[in-house]
Order: structure tokens, then C-alpha cells, then sequence
């Protein structure tokens, strides 16, 4: 009996050795199998869940890995002068300092970026002739992250209104601590948008004179 209690412990770790050796020879396919078991306990629940059929949901599946595969692939943001080169003037003008940029959306090819600026008066109407934009009125950043614009008023009550999303707060994006555009009481602000065919250009200018700042968002989506 104590010769067989000596050896059952040292049986064990024997055994743990061998897991261990086949687990290291075989730890990608013990990998790959963990996750293939998951992503079916994951599925069956849904499927019970949703009644949806097995079939229904691995087609979902292959096509949200597949744009998830494209967004992982796509190149990092560029720098925030490059940004104002490509988007709004080139070359920048003098007065321009201080850029800061995000990438508030880039999905498949659609984009909207973001900009903040330090900029004198001379130069922003260069950017208003340069990018054709338009007096607007009665703008308001929303706490839900839409922009409203009025393109006139009546009465001083807005005319042809306009929302644009500029950072969705049901998604995974959030707007940077500098974007703060609903601290500025009905700023200054000029715009353009044009839609051609099945998408939507947007160009949107707000100023602060006394500041000497300035908020750029511009945007293609398709619709």
C-alpha cells in the first residue's frame, strides 16, 4: 500500500507531462480548436435566441469577419497637415497653426474627419472662396453629436435646416477632449454640400474671431 502511494502521485505528473509535451507540439491546433469550439457555443445561443437558422447566422458571421479583416488592413490615419492639404487647402496658409485632426469615420469608402485650427480673418475667407463655401445660420452642435445649420432664416427663424452626424454616440468612436464646438454661442460658419449620385459631400467652416480658431468637418458617405 505505501509503494502504491508513492508511485500514484509520480503517475500524475507523468500524465501532466504528457499534456504539457502535446499541448506545446500542438498548441496552435489545440488554439484554433478552442476557438472554433467557442464561436459554435456562440452561434447556438444566438440561434436559440434569435431563431435564426445556423446557416442564416455563419453567413453573418463570414461577412462581419470580412469587413472587420478590411478595417483591420486599412492604413493609420495621416498626419493632421496632410489632412489639410488633401481636404481643405493646399498649400496651408500662413496663419494657419496649431492643426489638430481625427478620423471620426472610416468605413469601406466613406470618411469624416474632424479639424481644429488657429487662423487669422485674411485667410479664412481664403478657405471660404477656395472650397466654394456658403453663409449658414443658426448652427448648433448637438449633445448626440449631430451639427444643425440653417442655409437662411425667415424671421429670423431657420429656413432649409440640415443635420450631419459628426460623431455617432452609438458607436465605437469618440470625438477627441479638443473638439468642443458647443462651447461656441452660434458661431460664424460657412458650408457647402453636393450629393452626386449615391453619395453625399459635406464641408462645414466654423470661425471664432475673437479666438482665432476655427473647426473644419468634412465628410463623404454614401447614402
Amino acid at each position: 500500500m505505501v509503494a502504491d502511494k508513492k508511485l500514484f502521485p509520480q503517475g500524475k505528473q507523468d500524465i501532466s507531462k504528457v499534456v504539457r509535451a502535446w499541448m506545446k507540439r500542438h498548441k496552435l491546433a489545440a488554439l484554433f480548436l478552442l476557438v472554433f469550439l467557442i464561436c459554435i457555443v456562440v452561434i447556438f445561443a444566438v440561434t436559440i435566441l434569435s431563431k435564426a437558422s445556423p446557416s442564416e447566422l455563419l453567413l453573418r458571421f463570414a461577412v462581419a469577419s470580412f469587413i472587420l479583416k478590411k478595417e483591420l488592413s486599412k492604413p493609420p490615419m495621416p498626419p493632421p497637415s496632410e489632412i489639410f492639404r488633401q481636404h481643405i487647402l493646399d498649400p496651408i496658409p500662413e496663419s494657419v497653426t496649431n492643426i489638430r485632426a481625427d478620423q471620426a469615420m472610416n468605413v469601406l469608402s466613406s470618411y469624416r474627419y474632424t479639424l481644429r485650427f488657429n487662423i487669422n480673418r485674411a485667410d479664412v475667407a481664403e478657405l471660404i472662396y477656395s472650397n466654394s463655401l456658403v453663409r449658414v445660420w443658426n448652427v448648433e452642435y448637438k449633445k448626440n453629436g449631430r451639427l444643425f445649420w440653417a442655409w437662411d432664416t425667415w424671421h429670423g427663424l431657420p429656413t432649409n435646416g440640415v443635420i450631419i452626424i459628426v460623431y455617432d454616440s452609438q458607436r465605437w468612436r469618440r470625438k477627441p477632449k479638443w473638439f468642443r464646438p458647443e462651447l461656441w454661442d452660434n458661431p460664424e460658419a460657412y458650408a457647402f454640400r453636393e450629393k452626386i449620385g449615391d453619395r453625399m459631400y459635406n464641408q462645414v467652416l466654423l470661425y471664432n474671431e475673437k479666438e482665432g480658431e476655427a473647426y473644419f468637418i468634412v465628410s463623404d458617405q454614401k447614402y
